[in-house]
């Protein structure tokens, strides 16, 4: 590795990884949002202080806050970022550090795959900033193929109220399983859908088959617009995130069942529009962000984090049943010589690209 920079290892499947870009701006050493492509194998070089390591950082900074809720991230241990104030670029705290996640649909579950039918890859878009002294999440935007789905914007526990289960405090999302409330404000979690692009394909065609599907009705022209006038009503659902993403609905969301429906004037058609297509949208909502979740969690589950070399190593490496720190580079070499099947796919990897 280039002297100064450090390694991330993501253990994702070689051929199509599901993660292929990460976004990031005023996070340490960039301003402005930069694109960073993921591949198999990639490699980041330049000179020192050219912002490699503060690329490698956001990763390991967005596990850690997918894993742990951690979003000012000032007593790490290994890679302590010091706090907010500190890895905002430019030490500005009335800025806000931004990330995104590019995903490849078709390497999603299939829960995920199928919500997102026709469509290529999803953006997912996160900003943390300070809502009234305390670091969190403070937007979420979510778009398909490069076109809008929904933003989010963030309400102050003090004014709305925060439900949370009992179970989910302290565990990573995987674990997590349903459990008795409790009332939880500790931070600018609470989220509330701001803006919705009732026009989006993937959203439109969802909305077709659950239609046609449940109540056996064929959308048309008029009954989008009218659907459309009533975006914000049908979308008016808190969500409540401790990590980077919401894992649903602040609420039990019931099955979408089939119905018989009897419709013979206009006036029922659009009180059934409206009735059912609530029900859709909670539906929709709660499953998107428990897919995400499950798929940004599945990628950034995988980044190990080896912090930089920075001193000279002895010049004889044994093998010792102390692998070391995992931030220090160090590792790396112990971690080789301890692991056969680290050793194996490595020598497989660079042997296919040398």
């Amino acid at each position: 590795p280039v002297a100064g920079s450090a390694i991330v290892r993501a253990e994702i499947e070689l051929n199509k990884p599901m993660l292929t870009a990460l976004q990031i701006g005023n996070f340490k050493a960039f301003a402005d949002m930069q694109r960073v492509p993921i591949r198999p194998l990639t490699l980041i070089f330049g000179p020192n202080s050219a912002g490699k390591s503060s690329v490698l950082q956001g990763l390991t900074f967005a596990r850690r806050a997918m894993e742990h809720g951690d979003l000012d991230q000032s007593s790490a241990v290994g890679l302590d970022l010091g706090g907010f104030k500190q890895y905002v670029h430019g030490q500005d705290s009335s800025q806000r550090v931004s990330l995104g996640f590019d995903l490849l649909v078709e390497q999603m579950h299939e829960a995920g795959a199928k919500r997102f039918a026709g469509v290529r890859s999803v953006n997912v878009g996160v900003k943390v900033g300070l809502l009234q002294g305390v670091v969190g999440i403070t937007e979420i935007s979510i778009s398909t193929d490069g076109e809008m789905l929904l933003t989010t914007e963030a309400v102050h526990p003090s004014n709305l109220a925060t439900v949370v289960s009992a179970d989910r405090v302290g565990k990573t999302p995987a674990a997590r399983e349903d459990g008795p409330m409790k009332n939880r404000s500790s931070g600018p979690m609470t989220f509330c859908v701001d803006g919705v692009n009732f026009a989006n394909s993937s959203l439109q065609s969802w909305f077709k088959v659950q239609f046609r599907d449940h109540a056996g009705i064929q959308l048309a022209g008029s009954d989008w617009k009218y659907l459309s006038g009533l975006t914000e009503e049908l979308f008016d659902h808190p969500c409540y995130a401790d990590r980077l993403l919401p894992e649903g609905l602040n609420k039990q969301i019931e099955t979408l069942a089939k119905q018989k429906v009897k419709i013979t004037t206009r006036g029922q058609r659009n009180r059934f529009l409206k009735e059912f297509g609530t029900a859709v949208a909670t539906d929709y909502l709660d499953g998107l962000f428990k897919d995400l979740t499950r798929a940004l969690w599945d990628q950034l589950d995988r980044v190990s984090h080896l912090g930089p070399l920075r001193w000279y190593p002895p010049r004889r490496i044994f093998d010792s049943s102390d692998a070391g720190s995992q931030e220090d580079g160090a590792a790396v070499w112990q971690t080789v010589i301890q692991n056969h099947e680290v050793r194996k796919r490595m020598n497989q990897t660079l042997a296919g690209r040398l």
